[in-house]
């Protein structure tokens, strides 16, 4: 099955990882026999959360994270509103789970959302976590913040020769 996750950008990180947790496990209670994977896609801010949320999960689990052109260093937008806490961003630490998380990150100049920032913050050291940058361009046209999904639902999903 395919589920999808709405929630609201207002909240901080640790409150919505709180709820996607909670939601996985109930819907974890309703597949008998235990599911043989688990894709968890995010972006942009959605990266974030499943990145976060990845080493709260039982290690046993057989996920997969996918963070998308996700700020999983954090940025300034992120520290003004939520306590800049270590115990939800310094994913660097959490490195029990870190093989099952694929960063998916976008050039930093063809990335609207994250060409004006003066550090990138995609680019977070995470031990085990395999890092993959995508291409400046698809299709003939800048491959940015929001064409990053496609490229990489297409890629992952065998659609684009890679």
């Amino acid at each position: 099955g395919v589920f999808f996750y709405r929630y609201d950008w207002s909240q901080c990180p640790d409150v919505i990882v709180t709820e996607l947790q909670a939601q996985i496990t109930e819907l974890l209670t309703h597949f008998q026999p235990d599911p043989e994977q688990i894709l968890l896609f995010g972006h942009s801010y959605g990266a974030l959360i499943a990145a976060e949320l990845n080493p709260r999960l039982d290690p046993e689990l057989p996920i997969q994270v996918h963070a998308i052109a996700g700020p999983l260093a954090g940025m300034k937008g992120f520290q003004e509103r939520c306590p800049w806490d270590s115990t939800w961003i310094d994913l660097t630490r959490k490195t029990h789970t870190g093989e099952r998380l694929i960063q998916w990150r976008t050039v930093q100049s063809e990335d609207g959302a994250f060409r004006n920032a003066k550090v990138n913050p995609m680019v977070v050291d995470i031990p085990g976590s395999t890092v993959i940058v995508l291409p400046k361009t698809m299709d003939g046209h800048r491959l940015g913040h929001n064409w990053s999904v496609k490229w990489v639902a297409e890629t992952f999903l065998g659609l684009r020769p890679q």
